[in-house]
């Protein structure tokens, strides 16, 4: 597959891909833009043609074109991989056998089968006179033409077959349809194939099509007519699992929210689809709906493909809090930045506020709180905790929020402030966070964080300390300037100098041996080391491999003497204070001689 990856980077550059997204201006041998990743008002976004390489200086974001479709569309990489290949025309081996080939054309199938379905429920909510009563409620409800549109919202109409009709009329198999899930099978029908029965799943219905991250519908779900009395008929019936669309891992309205989520910096999660809709229609537009759950580990890595931050809005009933809670933990463990909207309780959902009073939804989402300042506000009181009952239960709540967040700093300063707000003993609190259940999520994200191959940004905004900048440029040193520094890279004492992520890409530099994602990772460090940002400028700083090199090992040797001096300090106050002279004495030694080289 490498060489396959390698044609496809010859045969699309990454200037062409980028350039299509973002308005790119020349600078020198480089092309520049304000990054499409966060907000800036001066452009801190490089694109290398001759790296085949893009890079942020603001954000540190970067990477090669599949990297960079992957992030601006949200696709997986082997999505990225099978769009990049079919657009350079390359053939993916792997991707030819029949298995997948199979899959594939099922899958096209289905997709087929669905915009068709849509497009049927569009005209159907638009043309057929019995639809004409659901227009007006849906006129009232403060659905404009233009986000119906946008939605691509439609109606099923009332009868057994008229799907199933129409499709087989553009020459879709019922196999197809039931695979889909636009079909159900059973005694009832409007249609007997091979002696079993098939009639439509959604009659009589409001449909909202569920569109993935790239628009294409991967399944519906359809709200009872309102304007019809039935009772004992479910209000939402939502497409059941197919092969094209899992509950758990898609949001409806993300594919039209994910520009206004990129510009914005935050997603708002909702329950409802017509919160999402009418959203919209007051311009707040970064907004998605989990459609009557809480968010899942699934949903929330989808998210944080745009973002790190999030805004939390569900119902104000029972169910709604609980959602909140479930959706909370799942954003805790995976590092995202939450927030709290809270709604008036005059209000029942984000709907009832813009189909009351439009101007208060941007209002609401202004005042936001951060979720452990209004856990901590609303949990701890007077009463709460002058109770000794209430007070166990009020802090065994807030460890179990604590317990699920994942950075091990914002957990402590939570820890301490959970102490002095309670006047519990802060290693009580300890014993009893380590008492908590983590979820195996947990850990494989703390395992995550602690492998070699971690992305870049996060080891730079986890480790931004001077000795891993350094680091960082020995590499990019050593990437960009082989041939000039082949006697000092023969040489070089790695393991003396470099930690262990360092220390593995060292090597395979020396070696020639690194793979697609540590090149990546080294063309960050030569761009960091070659360009530097002044002002609305980035320029290209000329580089004296030997001196640079020479000036960066110095500068290490001098951060790990004192490191060095410190820890021996450290242990000199220990034993001075046991009253250890001898060992004392030694140490002391030690120090000196460290002191005079």
């Amino acid at each position: 597959m490498a060489g396959e990856i390698e044609q496809i980077k010859e045969r699309v550059g990454v200037v062409e891909l980028i350039g299509e997204y973002v308005k790119l201006e020349k600078a020198g041998s480089n092309y520049r833009a304000l990054c499409p990743f966060h907000n800036e008002k001066t452009p801190s976004f490089m694109v290398n043609p001759e790296r085949n390489f893009w890079y942020c200086f603001g954000c540190q974001e970067g990477g090669d074109i599949f990297t960079f479709l992957q992030k601006i569309e949200g696709l997986e990489f082997r999505e990225a991989l099978v769009k990049l290949a079919e657009r350079a025309n390359v053939q993916l081996p792997r991707l030819q056998r029949g298995d997948y080939q199979k899959e594939k054309s099922e899958k096209e199938e289905v997709w087929r089968a669905l915009e068709l379905t849509t497009e049927f429920y569009q005209r159907q909510l638009l043309k057929n006179n019995k639809a004409r009563a659901v227009i007006q409620y849906l006129k009232e409800r403060g659905f404009t033409r233009s986000v119906i549109y946008d939605f691509k919202i439609g109606y099923a109409p009332e009868g057994w077959d008229n799907l199933l009709n129409y499709l087989q009329g553009r020459k879709i198999r019922p196999a197809v349809m039931l695979r889909a899930g636009l079909l159900v099978e059973g005694k009832a029908g409007g249609m007997k194939e091979q002696g079993k029965s098939y009639y439509d799943r959604f009659r009589d219905r409001i449909m909202f099509p569920i569109l993935d991250a790239s628009g294409r519908t991967v399944g519906y779900s359809g709200r009872i007519n309102p304007t019809e009395e039935k009772t004992a008929v479910a209000k939402y019936i939502n497409t059941p699992q197919t092969l094209v669309y899992d509950k758990s891992r898609v949001l409806y309205g993300l594919y039209q929210a994910k520009e206004a989520i990129r510009r914005s910096g935050y997603a708002i999660v909702v329950e409802g689809n017509a919160d999402v809709v009418l959203s919209h229609t007051v311009g707040v537009k970064n907004i998605v709906a989990v459609s009557g759950t809480a968010l899942t580990e699934e949903q929330v890595a989808l998210l944080k493909r745009y973002t790190d931050k999030v805004m939390l809005a569900f119902d104000m009933d029972e169910a709604g809090r609980k959602a909140t809670e479930r959706s909370l933990a799942a954003c805790l463990r995976n590092d995202l930045e939450v927030k709290i909207i809270l709604l008036t309780e005059r209000y029942k959902d984000v709907g009832d506020v813009i189909q009351d009073k439009p101007q208060r939804w941007p209002e609401f989402i202004k005042k936001a709180l951060p979720v452990m300042e209004y856990y901590f506000d609303t949990l701890i009181n007077e009463e709460s905790i002058s109770d000794i009952r209430r007070k166990k239960l009020v802090i065994r709540k807030l460890i179990g929020i604590i317990a699920n967040i994942a950075d091990p700093v914002e957990r402590s300063y939570w820890l301490k402030k959970l102490a002095a707000r309670t006047a519990v003993e802060e290693t009580l609190l300890t014993d009893l966070l380590k008492k908590v259940k983590l979820k195996d999520v947990q850990k494989d994200i703390e395992g995550k964080k602690a492998e070699e191959g971690q992305s870049f940004r996060s080891f730079r905004e986890k480790e931004a300390d001077r000795y891993s900048v350094l680091q960082c440029r020995l590499l990019g040193l050593a990437s960009e300037f082989r041939e000039e520094l082949k006697d000092e890279l023969r040489s070089f004492p790695a393991e003396n100098y470099l930690s262990p992520m360092f220390l593995t890409l060292f090597e395979n530099v020396r070696r020639e041996s690194v793979d697609k994602e540590q090149e990546n990772l080294l063309n960050k460090c030569v761009l960091e080391l070659k360009y530097k940002k002044e002002g609305d400028d980035l320029l290209e700083v000329e580089i004296k491999p030997q001196r640079e090199w020479t000036l960066v090992l110095e500068e290490m040797d001098k951060i790990k003497k004192q490191a060095r001096i410190k820890a021996i300090q450290k242990k000199l106050r220990l034993l001075e204070e046991r009253g250890d002279e001898q060992g004392a004495q030694k140490l002391l030694s030690k120090l000196t001689e460290i002191l005079d080289t």
